[in-house]
């Protein structure tokens, strides 16, 4: 099966990203497992940047396994609007992958509800 790329112009790659997020996200969802932090970022396409501490998951296999969930589930759901900066942040353990991807399917849909939601009112006024 063929893997869908992930260009750098797809990631959050610097401090100042990621700390423009933190400061002023305009969507905030999140689980157990995981939090998303997203802002519009008038790109035209979604970023993404990935927290994944020591602290939540001290093996660096196990730290690189999580972020190809990340990075995989992120491609799968372009149903998110677009232009987004989104950080996902590791919150908590998980038993499986398949534990991350379903709190990551569930934070995705909950942050494009809350999307869908803000365009539909904006349109109303």
């Amino acid at each position: 099966m063929q893997q869908l790329a992930f260009p750098p112009s797809h990631r959050l790659a610097n401090s100042s990203d990621f700390d423009r997020v933190f400061s002023h996200a305009t969507y905030r969802v999140g689980n157990a497992v995981v939090l998303i932090l997203a802002l519009e970022n008038g790109l035209g396409h979604n970023r993404l940047g990935l927290v994944v501490s020591k602290k939540k998951v001290p093996s660096a296999v196990a730290r690189n396994q999580v972020k190809r969930v990340i990075r995989d589930s992120f491609r799968k759901h372009p149903c998110i609007a677009q232009g987004l900066d989104m950080v996902v942040l590791m919150r908590g353990q998980f038993k499986s992958k398949s534990d991350l991807r379903e709190s990551l399917a569930n934070g995705l849909g909950r942050l494009a509800g809350k999307v869908a939601k803000k365009v539909h009112e904006e349109a109303k006024t």
